[in-house]
């Protein structure tokens, strides 16, 4: 009976050890520094979306990280990306004039492989085990969509995750996640293929000197009775530049004033004048009044005295604006001589 009953025991314990067998599985670790589980390649943005807002690339993952196994089992290694949900990355500088947003999404084959034979090997290296990612960069104005993974920087580069190789048992299938949080002491991790995204693009500014332009006296009676108005032509030697010699975006420069004194906003005066009911005036060259901005903000009714296009030539001396100033009489009932002071702003708005 003795003999009998360890006969029983004995299935019972064998019995156990596939389960034991079972868990042990999946046991590969990397068991080396968290950054060493990262596997790093770049692009750089600048260029490419100078022509177009939309790129797509396929890259294959270089994962060369060291595995220690148990040596009991073939375990199948699944490729993970972030899947439907898209990887925001807000470029900006310090001064926070530049800000873009780069959406990145990504998709990976195959989704899975096998461990190679013998399931007895104790190590093993990721670099027999790669895949391909098929990654597409978008130039976006703003996210469209809850922002799950987001990065942002303000050196040109940011360094993310767009694949991650661990384990395939079903509960732990979401560890991209732990991933894009930098979170890389999970155990069923086993590489990560990180990206260093950059975005540099090429810069546009517009700037005009400091400009006094001065009237000509004239008499108060030939000025109510429309004689002489003191017309005198100027220029806005306005200078445009970018990197390429082409203009980056679109550009509207207009005229904001502190010193406008009626309704049209087309007449400034200022309190260091000494006349009274007249003004200065500004005319285009086709001869139309200039509307002046009473704030920084651009709005229709405000004249834009210069407009250049995206992708148009920037070159020297084509950026002029001539512009005409003359004596406007706002008042005619106080009109009373004396000087006339006005100062106005140049103003550039891009987009």
């Amino acid at each position: 009976m003795k003999n009998f009953t360890r006969n029983i025991i004995i299935p019972a314990i064998v019995g156990f050890v596939p389960c034991s067998v079972y868990a042990a599985n999946a046991d590969c670790i990397y068991s080396g520094a968290a950054e060493g589980m990262k596997s790093t390649q770049s692009i750089d943005l600048s260029k490419i979306f100078e022509t177009s807002t939309t790129y797509s690339t396929s890259i294959s993952t270089n994962f060369t990280q060291t595995l220690t196994c148990n040596g009991l089992a073939i375990d199948t290694i699944k490729f993970q990306t972030q899947g439907s949900e898209p990887y925001y990355v807000n470029f900006t500088d310090a001064s926070g004039i530049s800000d873009y947003w780069v959406k990145i999404t990504t998709s990976i084959s195959p989704a899975s492989t096998k461990m190679k034979s013998p399931a007895s090997l104790k190590t093993r290296s990721m670099s027999d085990y790669q895949a391909t990612i098929t990654l597409t960069a978008e130039l976006v104005s703003a996210p469209s969509a809850t922002l799950s993974y987001y990065k942002s920087t303000s050196n040109g580069t940011a360094t993310i995750p767009v694949a991650a190789a661990g384990r395939s048992e079903t509960t732990q299938e979401d560890y991209f996640i732990q991933v894009a949080r930098d979170s890389f002491s999970v155990p069923f991790v086993y590489a990560v293929q990180s990206l260093n995204i950059t975005y540099s693009p090429s810069t546009m500014t517009c700037d005009v000197q400091d400009q006094t332009v001065r009237l000509p006296a004239i008499g108060i009676n030939d000025l109510l009775e429309g004689n002489s108005n003191g017309m005198t032509a100027f220029s806005l030697p306005i200078s445009c530049n970018s990197d390429t010699g082409l203009a980056l975006s679109n550009v509207n420069t207009w005229l904001m004033s502190n010193d406008i004194v009626d309704s049209g906003n087309k007449v400034l005066r200022n309190e260091e004048s000494s006349s009274t009911g007249i003004g200065i005036s500004l005319q285009d060259e086709s001869g139309s009044d200039v509307a002046f901005g009473a704030t920084s903000v651009l709005t229709d009714a405000v004249t834009r005295i210069k407009t250049i296009s995206k992708g148009e030539s920037l070159e020297e001396g084509e950026q002029d604006v001539k512009l005409n100033a003359y004596y406007k009489v706002y008042d005619s009932v106080n009109a009373q001589p004396g000087s006339v002071n006005a100062t106005a702003t140049v103003m550039f708005s891009y987009n």
